[in-house]
């Protein structure tokens, strides 16, 4: 096992991370950050790329589920943050 620096698109400091299996069987992994000034990461383990929030409190936390259909894979993640900040994107 070896560690492998990855990138911020932003820089902004992360205060969580979560990772889940896509629900396909090819062993990949669907990762999200979360962090101060509203920032969400997500991630197929090659690239992260900045989800758009219209919110600029701190997230402190993030979790999710997938649950498989048919046709695809189908993502539920939650973000909490400061001052209550609840906030899902949902399939």
């Amino acid at each position: 096992v070896s560690w492998t620096r990855q990138t911020s698109p932003n820089g902004n400091y992360l205060s969580d991370v979560f990772g889940i299996s896509d629900g396909l069987g090819a062993g990949r992994i669907l990762l999200y950050a979360a962090g101060v000034q509203g920032t969400l990461l997500s991630s197929d383990g090659t690239k992260w790329l900045e989800e758009t929030l219209y919110t600029k409190e701190s997230l402190n936390g993030v979790w999710g589920t997938t649950r498989r259909t048919a046709n695809a894979t189908e993502v539920d993640v939650w973000v909490v943050g400061q001052k209550g900040t609840i906030l899902r994107k949902a399939p």
